[in-house]
């Protein structure tokens, strides 16, 4: 399951930064840090998967594993039992709309090519999460996930329109690379 995840999210990674060197029609070493800043912003926002299991509602096994320090076996049980952390601090959707506001920040303030991938990079692992759960059809999955600091009940059609949005949106913040 780890495996999985890793590679699909890290193959959409790569393939958005090859469309991004096509539309700019460039290579050469400063790329380099769009490039690193991408492969950090693709898993950073699974930290909060961490500090969920760990920290803030510990899950018995995962604070075993870690103690035991056996990495590789806490994040694949991590990845197993992702369905089951639902609050998670990074993957909601009041997170996701000031964190595109802070991408637009760093993208127009900042000439430094690591920051831009990084949040770019960031940004699409939440889109690909929330694409591959409305393809799915996890309606309730997804509301639960994204929806849960919102009080009111949203509708599957009022997820989709969230998640178009925020799609157009990362669209439109490729323009400022």
């Amino acid at each position: 399951m780890l495996k999985k995840e890793l590679t699909t999210h890290y193959l959409l990674t790569l393939v958005w930064l090859g469309m991004v060197n096509l539309w700019h029609w460039k290579w050469n070493l400063e790329l380099i840090g769009l490039w690193l800043g991408a492969v950090v912003g693709t898993m950073i926002l699974d930290l909060d998967q961490v500090f969920y299991a760990l920290l803030i509602y510990p899950d018995q096994k995962a604070c075993q594993l870690w103690r035991e320090k056996k990495i590789k076996t806490l994040l694949e049980y991590l990845a197993e039992t992702y369905s089951q952390r639902t609050k998670l601090t990074f993957h909601n959707a009041l997170f996701q709309v000031g964190f595109l506001v802070f991408s637009f920040w760093v993208l127009t303030s900042t000439e430094g090519l690591f920051g831009k991938g990084l949040v770019m990079a960031a940004n699409l692992h939440l889109l690909k999460d929330e694409f591959h759960l409305l393809l799915k059809g996890r309606e309730e999955q997804l509301r639960r996930w994204l929806f849960w600091p919102v009080k009111q009940k949203i509708s599957f059609e009022g997820q989709k329109i969230f998640v178009g949005v925020m799609g157009l949106v990362f669209l439109g913040l490729n323009l400022l690379l």
